[in-house]
């Protein structure tokens, strides 16, 4: 079983950013490639950190706790790592830094000002 760590995986546009275990950034980056329809070019991966084997078991619910394949994090994993998702804002933060999957705010932003939209229409 090899040491996983905690990727934050992201592209350009900012559209589906977010966090990816694995055993290498190339590794978390395929799997982000694969899993989300981009090239592998336009990806980065920044290590954040090592996951520790107790918090393995947290990563996701289909993979064995003891598989060195990459997934997704889940909130409850990275909760377990210290990373805290501030539900009003959709944003993460992990020892001082933010960090914003863009995809949902700028979803979140779309739906407000349709919201507005249709507001303005009714007055």
């Amino acid at each position: 079983m090899k040491p996983l760590k905690l990727f934050w995986c992201s592209t350009p546009t900012g559209d589906e950013d977010y966090w990816v275990a694995a055993t290498s950034r190339n590794m978390a980056i395929a799997f982000f490639a694969q899993e989300n329809g981009f090239e592998l070019q336009e990806i980065t991966a920044e290590e954040i950190r090592g996951i520790p084997a107790e918090c393995r078991c947290f990563l996701d619910m289909v993979l064995p706790a003891t598989s060195d394949l990459p997934r997704s994090a889940s909130k409850l994993a990275l909760q377990q790592l210290g990373i805290y998702y501030n539900e009003t804002f959709h944003v993460f933060s992990y020892k001082g830094r933010i960090f914003r999957p863009e995809g949902l705010v700028r979803t979140y932003m779309q739906s407000i000002a349709r919201g507005r939209q249709k507001l303005r229409k009714a007055l």
